[in-house]
């Protein structure tokens, strides 16, 4: 148990033995070697040291590890309007040399030549010093979460508007002069627009409502043509946000050549207080209706079932016209259909709750739509539309298993949740409150995420505890104590807030015969969670002169009902009781990582415990890259080496979904098709499957300071686990001794992770650039030699 690994003797062995951690490339008359001494024991490993910590940032929950499909289900975000009309924002246009350039809005930039085009796309770009005002035309171009859009230059009032559309209808528009998009997808993250016309004329822009902002979603509001200095030169493109949620649809009118209707959110009749708008769709001719491609597209699987459900009701003439609801998931551009069903239950002019299921065929679509179209005209409301995939385990309401698995991969034995700063709130109408975050979705009003997007709190507090529980890990729970980034609750008001988390232990550790603990059950999980460590607060020490008395008042309240339970402080406090475990973040640059292998040698053992709870290499790292990766695993040997006094640790963040990355580096990247693991998080599995249960002595002789490394002991195996890392360039021999022990079993397992590079990462493309592989070799006798590969980490286990 924790209390008997705390209570142990702890030795004054640990600073001889610890590292030497000396490091580069070695001259070929150099030696290297490491011993280690499996007999010495320095002390039993933290049982709890390699966890892992989630928050939500990046998209990483809501669109990434929560198997929700459907961006905006119950219409409650406030960021992402209907595209009954299309989002005209430019978020960049690039520079040129002209002195007039467009505004809309929130952006100014510049834009020099209008292109035009004579045939095909092999033609050269004709610059045009004028402009023409009667332009009539349109562009198709694609995007992820735009489809059916056109760019549309046209003519109003002898003005020619520049405007982004989005509609079925292209033949409606003049093609006299047809533009045509030759550059695509330029990158995950934008759009890049190259406008060729096949005549002479070009673009014009020209103010409208004297040059006023209007709201983003107005027909009326289009890019301004005014005159200034551009900045810098290059090729006129316009950029276009590829999305930015802030700028993007999350639903949106579709309608075929003869359909036509209109959709609107509407918050009359609501469905419950906290789903309070509804989605109202008017079809005025059958052939309209609504769609939604989900996060940055929806990922379709061969021979499988989606579970859709929502709620609606219908107006009298829907209802008196028999009509039926077509739900559907299809391409992006609705010209393929992958399944669909037609609801075999009749609305009526009350909310009720509608299932049913969508099967695929042999299909394999990474960037489709959800569609619901009806068979007649009339009004119909919807609300909470939902579309999920199979689940990891199988959960409802649960968690996509690609993403799921590969933390259950990393064998976490905790799991801090459901955030740092997410848990704080920018300001505390925005902090995450676990009570909205159970029960039926429908019922969970969602909120801001100060990462700059809506959390519906689908993965809610019991989705959280229970996929800890699936994965074998312990809970530790992080509450807020009154202290957002903006405003605070002074200690004398605490008590509502302190009540809450009394709730939350008691929703989580309580019998059935409680009042929260009873709602557990309800939920389908009668048995307790047993979380046993909770964090107060997150990085608030300091913070509005509060943070010492909020903490104290919390932990003398849930100490008094739940004596064992351990508390974890924001900082190493002084002179504040009842503080157990201290929590330590450090984002830098490789060299600090490797410059504070030893941190945490000469922490006072009769202190708290210490949890690195956020650590990773944040500066020259790419998006993940190797070097980052081997920086991180020296300073994990440290942690490995103090494990009797750092508790537990963790990488961080967890996850990104590469349309998102507000935050990098990341351990897991994504999209809504694929994964990959960056080098960090194949430190983080391999030191966590890898790692024994005693630290044993270790001493690295490296003359150019290269090489680091911790031992540990298996001791139900009787074997040896000794991670290497070498941060040069070269290959090494080493001697490894293992004293004592001239003879050895045989067969050493080798576990490397290298590349040629430091600056080489894995990418969605690429996810296997780098990645583990294994080997082994043959040795009866101690001291042997082995050749340490340049830029790596090896784990060698080696049976005695």
């Amino acid at each position: 148990t924790f209390s008997e690994f705390a209570m142990g003797f702890r030795h004054v062995l640990c600073l001889f033995f610890s590292l030497l951690c000396l490091a580069s490339c070695l001259p070929s008359d150099a030696s290297s070697s490491i011993s280690v001494w499996p007999s010495k024991h320095l002390h039993q490993r933290s049982p709890l040291l390699f966890g892992a910590f989630f928050e939500e940032i990046n998209h990483a929950g809501v669109g990434g590890l929560y198997g929700e499909l459907i961006y905006n289900r119950a219409f409650e975000d406030p960021s992402t309007p209907l595209a009954t009309k299309a989002p005209a924002k430019m978020v960049s246009l690039s520079y040129g040399t002209s002195s007039q350039y467009l505004r809309h809005c929130n952006f100014v930039g510049f834009v020099s030549q209008i292109l035009d085009k004579q045939d095909d796309e092999d033609s050269s770009f004709i610059q045009h010093p004028g402009l023409a005002s009667n332009l009539n035309g349109y562009v198709s171009f694609e995007a992820p979460l735009w489809p059916n859009y056109f760019l549309v230059a046209s003519n109003q009032g002898g003005k020619s508007y520049l405007r982004l559309v989005q509609t079925d209808h292209s033949a409606a528009f003049n093609q006299s002069a047809t533009f045509r998009m030759v550059q695509g997808l330029a990158d995950p993250n934008a759009i890049s627009l190259q406008l060729y016309s096949n005549r002479s004329s070009y673009i014009y822009a020209s103010p409208v409502n004297n040059g006023q902002c209007q709201n983003l979603w107005d027909e009326g509001n289009t890019l301004s043509l005014l005159t200034g200095t551009p900045p810098s030169n290059s090729a006129a493109t316009f950029r276009l946000s590829s999305p930015n949620y802030a700028s993007s649809p999350s639903w949106f009118f579709i309608s075929d050549s003869a359909g036509r209707g209109n959709i609107t959110l509407d918050k009359t009749m609501p469905l419950n207080s906290a789903s309070t708008i509804s989605l109202r769709l008017d079809v005025s001719t059958v052939g309209a209706g609504v769609a939604n491609s989900g996060y940055w597209g929806i990922k379709l699987a061969p021979y499988t079932t989606y579970n859709v459900t929502f709620f609606a009701r219908a107006n009298p003439t829907f209802i008196n016209n028999k009509g039926a609801i077509i739900i559907s998931l299809e391409s992006m551009d609705g010209t393929q259909v992958y399944a669909t069903q037609k609801l075999s239950t009749a609305l009526t002019s009350s909310w009720a709750y509608y299932g049913l299921g969508l099967t695929t065929s042999n299909v394999q679509e990474s960037n489709a739509r959800f569609s619901i179209r009806t068979s007649a005209v009339g009004s119909v409301w919807f609300d909470v539309v939902s579309v999920f995939p199979p689940t990891y385990k199988g959960r409802a309401n649960g968690l996509r298993a690609d993403l799921a698995q590969r933390v259950a991969d990393m064998k976490p034995t905790f799991m801090r949740f459901p955030g740092g700063c997410y848990v704080e709130g920018d300001k505390l109408v925005d902090a995450f409150r676990w009570k909205n975050s159970i029960g039926p979705i429908s019922e969970r009003p969602g909120h801001w995420n100060l990462w700059g997007y809506w959390s519906e709190d689908g993965l809610g507090m019991l989705e959280y505890l229970t996929f800890i529980e699936d994965i074998g890990a312990s809970p530790v729970y992080v509450t807020n104590i009154g202290i957002s980034h903006t405003d605070y609750i002074p200690t004398a008001s605490l008590q509502p807030w302190i009540q809450d988390a009394l709730d939350a232990l008691q929703f989580a550790n309580g019998p059935a015969s409680t009042q929260w603990g009873a709602l557990r059950a309800k939920y389908g999980h009668p048995q307790p969670f047993n979380i046993s460590i909770i964090a107060l607060g997150n990085e608030d020490c300091g913070k509005f002169g509060v943070y010492n008395q909020n903490y104290e008042a919390f932990a003398t309240a849930i100490r008094k009902q739940y004596p064992n339970i351990l508390f974890i402080a924001n900082c190493e406090l002084s002179g504040v009781p009842m503080v157990d475990i201290f929590d330590y973040h450090i984002y830098s640059n490789d060299d600090w990582f490797y410059n504070n292998v030893h941190a945490f040698d000469k922490q006072d053992r009769n202190g708290a415990h210490v949890f690195v709870s956020e650590y990773a290499v944040t500066q020259g790292s790419g998006k993940g890259n190797l070097g980052a990766a081997l920086a991180e695993a020296a300073f994990t040997t440290g942690l490995v080496i103090n494990s009797d006094i750092v508790m537990l640790a963790s990488y961080a963040p967890l996850f990104t979904n590469v349309y998102d990355r507000t935050w990098n580096p990341d351990a897991i990247q994504f999209n809504s098709t694929a994964v990959a693991p960056t080098p960090s998080y194949w430190v983080q599995l391999l030191f966590s499957q890898h790692t024994g249960d005693v630290v044993v002595p270790v001493q690295v002789t490296s003359p150019n300071n290269t090489l680091f490394a911790c031992a540990t002991l298996y001791s139900r195996t009787n074997s040896i686990s000794l991670a290497v890392i070498n941060r040069a360039e070269a290959a090494v021999d080493v001697s490894f001794d293992l004293v004592d022990q001239n003879k050895l079993s045989g067969n050493v397992t080798v576990v490397t992770l290298s590349s040629g590079s430091l600056l080489d990462e894995n990418s969605l493309d690429l996810p296997n650039q780098v990645v583990p592989k294994t080997s082994s070799f043959k040795t009866q006798t101690s001291p042997f030699t082995y050749n340490i590969e340049g830029y790596s980490l090896t784990f060698m286990i080696i049976p005695l």
